[in-house]
């Protein structure tokens, strides 16, 4: 696990419990968050937001049933549970969940990303890293652990 040269913002992390994880992926994600997903403690206290990016007509009929049912996105995530949520970016491309965690990061969420040696595709938690939006990145196998911590305030 390695910390980001980043300043840190809002309130310690740890201080208190918190209320969500937000969780944003993209290749390779599924896996991914299945792992984490299973991983969790069976009484896990807190909502678990997923953003995971997926090819058009690939999961048609269940990304228009999430739309319907499903309107909060990452930033207004940042705006709605504030220091109270942890971001966490797994495996993807581009900067598009970086500039997200950035706005949860600046929120002042805990943000946590995939280390990228161990991403399947590793330009997103790079992205996360340079720009100073995650604080820490993890493996996998490392976070849900490192989740149960900063939720339950045990970090």
């Amino acid at each position: 696990m390695r910390l980001s040269s980043a300043e840190p913002v809002g309130v310690p992390f740890g201080a208190t419990p918190l209320d969500a994880v937000v969780m944003g992926a993209s290749a390779g994600g599924p896996p991914a968050i299945e792992s984490i997903v299973a991983s969790l403690p069976h009484a896990f206290p807190a909502a678990i937001v997923v953003c995971q990016h997926m090819p058009p007509g690939f999961t048609t009929l269940w990304a228009e049933r999430l739309d319907g049912v499903c309107h909060m996105r990452v930033k207004e995530a940042a705006q709605a549970y504030g220091s109270r949520a942890m971001g966490v970016l797994l495996t993807g491309l581009g900067t598009d969940g970086a500039l997200g965690m950035l706005a949860l990061r600046r929120a002042g969420c805990f943000t946590v990303c995939q280390a990228a040696e161990t991403a399947v595709a590793s330009s997103m938690p790079l992205s996360a890293m340079e720009l100073g939006a995650a604080a820490e990145e993890a493996s996998v196998d490392e976070m849900a652990h490192l989740i149960a911590m900063h939720v339950t305030g045990r970090a």
